[in-house]
């Protein structure tokens, strides 16, 4: 199971929502990862080189001078100037992780290109795609909840009730889900359609063909959707399929993705794909094409003191370069270089 943080139970939806408390406290520099600890909590920061845990700290009480210092992702990439930003607090072990590409990597984000086509669909898609425009947090609700659309309501009832739901209000969604259209034509939507709210929906009726690897390469390749939402919806899809309905798939055919979320496009989703490419037995074959030239993000994780996810990172790491290294991860620098053109 994915190491899950605590908000309400595993939602990315809310996840890039969660604020930020920081205070000033120890910064200890352990390779680029740097933890804070103070009266707030322990804060463990990624990514940082030319900024510092202070240079933030004073950077935000100067958009918000005297006030508490509670910032959200967003405003890191949107007044703080960082390409990409991630807050996730973990309850185990107590600790709040903030991952940021700064300004000079700003080359690492690519987001898919927005399709302009606007294909005829049926009643049934439009109908989806209605839920996925205005009432995509019950839609999410929804595909998080997927595994019990087949259970009876007593079965489902407890479980939904965690999000102030029940069965009767879920399964018309189920029932869209269940009826939208067929594989090919989804697939279709969400490569070619310019309606975000389609390619959403796209996304939410393919959570019916876990068994098929061309369909989790097209949610790995959602994760970068240009509408936010969209590729948030293809994190949930495919933690579900991670979590539930794991199998080996080749990952040959969309490494260009693969490789955009591992260098640092949309952060959130970063430790989502890392277990999902341990669960399905990435082929180490493709590791030059994945970590040749690259790999910071990884190595930076996989030397971190505190996040739970360097766990899963060194696996990954260990899995695609057939060997195995110190907390320090030289032995996987010096593979990469021996694997990256000069």
């Amino acid at each position: 199971m994915i190491p899950s943080p605590s908000s309400m139970p595993c939602s990315a939806m809310t996840r890039f929502a969660l604020c930020l408390p920081i205070a000033l406290g120890l910064a200890a520099v352990r390779g680029q990862a740097q933890v804070v600890r103070d009266s707030t909590g322990v804060t463990e920061f990624i990514g940082l080189s030319g900024w510092s845990p202070r240079r933030i700290t004073d950077t935000l009480r100067i958009l918000a001078p005297g006030k508490p210092i509670h910032q959200c992702a967003a405003i890191l990439k949107s007044q703080l100037g960082f390409p990409e930003a991630s807050v996730t607090y973990y309850s185990q072990p107590g600790v709040l992780v903030v991952t940021v590409l700064e300004p000079r990597d700003s080359s690492r984000v690519r987001y898919n290109i927005r399709p302009t086509e606007s294909l005829p669909i049926s009643s049934n898609w439009r109908q989806l795609a209605a839920v996925a425009d205005s009432q995509f947090r019950l839609l999410d609700v929804a595909l998080l909840t997927w595994r019990y659309s087949a259970l009876t309501k007593d079965s489902a009832a407890a479980f939904l009730a965690q999000f102030g739901s029940s069965p009767d209000a879920i399964a018309h969604l189920w029932a869209l889900i269940r009826d939208a259209g067929s594989k090919e034509m989804a697939l279709e939507l969400l490569s070619r359609d310019s309606s975000s709210a389609r390619r959403r929906a796209a996304v939410a009726s393919l959570i019916r063909f876990p068994s098929d690897p061309a369909v989790w390469r097209a949610i790995v390749r959602a994760l970068r959707d240009p509408d936010e939402v969209a590729g948030f919806m293809a994190a949930r899809v495919l933690e579900v399929f991670t979590n539930y309905s794991s199998r080996s798939v080749d990952w040959a055919p969309e490494l260009e993705s693969v490789r955009a979320i591992l260098d640092g496009t949309r952060l959130f989703h970063f430790p989502l794909l890392v277990h999902a490419l341990n669960a399905t037995k990435v082929d180490p074959a493709l590791a030059p094409r994945l970590l040749g030239n690259g790999g910071q993000l990884l190595l930076e994780y996989a030397t971190a003191e505190l996040a739970p996810v360097r766990a899963d990172v060194r696996t990954l790491l260990r899995r695609l370069t057939q060997t195995d290294a110190g907390s320090d991860g030289q032995a996987w620098r010096d593979w990469i270089a021996a694997h990256s053109r000069h």
